[in-house]
């Protein structure tokens, strides 16, 4: 059997001979419980031992800095020594002064990434006018005309001239065309990117094997280079043999370590992954996705450890029609997105269970939910993560504008979701007012920390929110507009009612979000906000919200403008009862009719609601 008097291929010997061969992967490496091992079985290395060398375009033959933990067989990569990249070097960009201004100059210097460890000539751009000291409030704003087929960018500042920060060079990479410079530290950048603004462009990372010469400083390789480097970085590669290790078996151990990785892998349907504590995956040369599950029904377990540094793809991706798998991991770090689950006419995605420790730093989405067509169905999904530091959206619902996908029963169970204050960071949102119906979203430690919407979901009906809001939220950025949604969380509700905690209203009989889920309330007031447009003076507008402080049993409710809100209500009262969707009264339904007592300007108004 495997690791038995060496690294035999996965299931040699007796045991596998006795057994049907149309029947020897799923019998024997499921129910049998013969794992193949990644490092013993297919000479993966799980080492971060990395070291320089020098190779010739045209050759083979590498020479090392230091003989490093090498052996003949095993995947190597070479920064910067494959072909030049095929894209086009930037030729536009912008810095924009954005809070307060001063009078400032600023360099900087954007070159476009082909997703493969290529790098084009950087195209160089400044600002005049920023503030001497850059902040959260007082950036930069950088944008770069997008360069066809680049993967990202990555970004330098060049000069400062007393500005703090004063310190120059690399600052970050981006899969969009933008970025905030708030006095963003200089970074190490990842292998094969330059430390400075390069003046000309630099080769993709060259991947292959080891043939001889494993444990020496002169290394024979399977390719040869395309291109001369001298002192590049070079490193273990794992790629090659962790696909082939999927590829030959259904039950897969990966031990501690950490993989460099340079590729997408594709586990087999059925395959049962066993990822040790402290597995990690690093993606800083990959072009795409780290895992992508193929469609079909998996009906299997998938344990990962750590994914990290894939800018360019998701860290795991459920391609169309892949159902009824259970994967858990221990931390998916800095990835563009930390989990994709698609679908489109080549499937729906159905009853997966999706737990981890964190889903952290994400640069686009952390829960990225992707449909193309109407009849997509996305459904009956369970998430149990906690989401940290969001760069973009921590739950996305994505899909073409005008489409309205099967969005339905998921149920996410999230701990914390923090934005961690990042500048363009929100929380639950769809991309083109999509429709969300049914959801529940459960996040009871942390919600909060967003620079955007905590919550944007128009067209969404029958959702459940049980959110410890960080902070109070006010109707453009707290939005939930349809039918039957229940809002349980308490920091809508307030004793005394002395804060601005205000509940989006709707215009439309039955069409706008409850509070606090038809449980009565332990207060006598709660804030509401309307939006209006412009009315003339003698206007009426009709406004309607649920309201639970009665749970049913008719106690009359007033309502009150604020201080300096031009409008007086006419009507306040109870019109008839919701039922919610677990068949248990969910709230009773108000109608308030407000009246301009002179003429009121659009905008939106405060209200305070009252239990007699």
């Amino acid at each position: 059997m495997p690791g038995i008097g060496g690294a035999l291929p996965p299931l040699q010997g007796f045991l596998a001979s006795s057994i049907d061969p149309a029947r020897r992967s799923a019998v024997a490496q499921n129910e049998l419980g013969l794992a193949v091992d990644v490092v013993r079985d297919y000479n993966a290395s799980g080492s971060a031992q990395s070291t320089t060398g020098s190779i010739s375009a045209g050759s083979n033959v590498l020479t090392l800095a230091s003989a490093i933990d090498f052996k003949n067989g095993q995947g190597i990569s070479i920064a910067n020594a494959g072909p030049m990249p095929t894209i086009s070097a930037p030729t536009a960009a912008t810095a924009t002064a954005e809070g307060t201004t001063g009078s400032t100059t600023i360099g900087y210097a954007v070159a476009a990434l082909d997703g493969k460890g290529g790098v084009t000539a950087s195209f160089a751009f400044s600002v005049t006018n920023a503030n001497a000291t850059l902040s959260s409030t007082n950036y930069v704003a950088l944008s770069v005309t997008a360069v066809t087929n680049a993967a990202g960018y990555a970004w330098y500042r060049t000069s400062t001239n007393g500005t703090s920060p004063t310190t120059t060079g690399f600052i970050g990479v981006t899969s969009g065309t933008s970025l905030n410079d708030t006095g963003l530290a200089v970074i190490t950048p990842p292998i094969g990117v330059p430390a400075s603004a390069p003046s000309s462009a630099l080769g993709d990372l060259l991947v292959t094997s080891i043939t001889a010469g494993a444990g020496t400083t002169i290394l024979t390789l399977a390719a040869s280079a395309s291109t001369t480097v001298t002192g590049a970085a070079v490193n273990h590669n794992d790629t090659a043999a962790i696909q082939a290790a999927f590829a030959a078996s259904l039950r897969v151990h990966v031990p501690q370590g950490i993989y460099n990785m340079s590729g997408t892998v594709t586990p087999q349907l059925g395959t049962f992954l066993e990822c040790e504590s402290g597995a990690i995956f690093d993606g800083t040369n990959a072009p795409g996705d780290a895992f992508q599950l193929v469609s079909g029904n998996w009906n299997s377990r998938l344990r990962f450890g750590k994914i990290q540094n894939y800018l360019f793809g998701a860290a795991i991706h459920a391609l169309p029609g892949a159902s009824v798998a259970d994967v858990w991991f221990d931390h998916l770090k800095a990835n563009k997105d930390g989990l994709l689950i698609e679908s489109s006419s080549a499937g729906n995605s159905l009853d997966d269970n999706w737990s981890g420790i964190w889903i952290t730093s994400s640069t686009y989405a952390a829960i990225h939910i992707k449909a193309t067509n109407s009849s997509d169905a996305i459904q009956g999904h369970i998430f149990r993560i906690n989401l940290l530091d969001i760069n973009l959206h921590s739950i996305l619902f994505d899909a073409p504008s005008g489409i309205t996908p099967s969005w339905n029963t998921n149920v996410f169970h999230i701990p914390v979701v923090d934005g961690g204050n990042i500048a363009s960071s929100t929380g639950i949102s769809t991309t083109n007012s999509n429709g969300v119906q049914g959801c529940t979203f459960n996040c009871e430690g942390f919600f909060g920390g967003f620079k955007g919407y905590y919550v944007n979901l128009n067209g969404s009906n029958n959702n459940q929110f049980k959110l410890a809001l960080n902070t109070a939220v006010t109707a453009t950025t707290f939005i939930v507009v349809g039918v039957g949604n229940k809002i349980l969380s308490p920091n809508f509700i307030e004793t005394p009612a002395i804060n601005t905690t205000p509940i989006a209203m709707a215009t439309a009989s039955g069409s706008q979000a409850s509070f606090n889920g038809g449980a009565l309330l332990n207060c006598f007031r709660a804030h509401l906000s309307i939006t209006v447009g412009a009315l003339s003076a003698g206007a009426t507008a009709d406004f309607y919200a649920y309201h639970a402080f009665t749970q049913g049993y008719g106690s009359l409710v007033r309502a009150f403008p604020r201080w300096n809100v031009p409008l007086i209500i006419l009507t306040a009262e109870d019109e008839s009862i919701i039922a919610g969707t677990d068949g248990n009264t969910s709230a009773n339904q108000i109608h308030i009719r407000v009246y301009a007592v002179a003429a009121v300007p659009a905008g939106t108004y405060n209200i305070d609601l009252e239990v007699e």
